[in-house]
């Protein structure tokens, strides 16, 4: 999985989040997630509008709101957003609310998203996580550029350390303000 970009490595982090979803079941929309303020559900309200905000930054069409009660309702605008990205691409600029950004910097944070808020529901679900090292640490890369120039703010938790020889996924989840499983 090299010559990652933001928008193959949303997309691998789909593969991941999407398996994690699939095997959520209506109880588990209830549990609390490593986002103190977030339930499993409130994740997933996140990551939907999340979705429905970067996907059209990306040059998706505002979908319509989704149908909360299935359990699998951040697929649609996860999809839609990933398919505008990969028809967009990473060149030039793009608009984020007031913004413009360059483009392969919110594909990053489009994938950012979807692969910290994958570990969340998988953590508080009991269910495993496991990228492979080359996409952890592309984004443990892009993730010190997103939050560490500033974007920190009331988005992230402060950063919990991790020991030296942490994984790159334990890397991407402690520097996200989150205690990784393997410490």
């Amino acid at each position: 999985m090299s010559d990652l970009n933001g928008v193959s490595a949303a997309e691998a982090s789909w593969q991941y989040t999407r398996k994690v979803l699939d095997s959520l079941s209506q109880d588990d929309r209830s549990k609390q997630t490593a986002c103190s303020e977030y339930t499993v559900d409130g994740v997933l309200e996140h990551l939907t509008g999340s979705m429905q905000g970067l996907g059209m930054a990306g040059g998706a069409a505002a979908g319509e709101p989704p149908d909360t009660a299935e359990i699998d309702y951040v697929a649609g605008p996860t999809e839609a957003a990933l398919a505008a990205w990969r028809a967009r691409g990473v060149d030039g600029n793009v608009s984020l609310g007031d913004n413009e950004m360059p483009a392969g910097f919110v594909a990053d944070i489009l994938a950012m998203e979807i692969f910290v808020h994958g570990w969340d529901i998988a953590d508080a679900t009991g269910q495993s996580f496991d990228p492979p090292e080359d996409l952890s640490n592309y984004l443990d890369s892009a993730l010190h550029q997103i939050i560490g120039g500033g974007g920190r703010r009331d988005a992230f938790a402060d950063e919990v350390s991790s020991d030296g020889g942490a994984s790159a996924l334990d890397r991407v989840i402690a520097f996200s303000g989150r205690t990784p499983v393997g410490g």
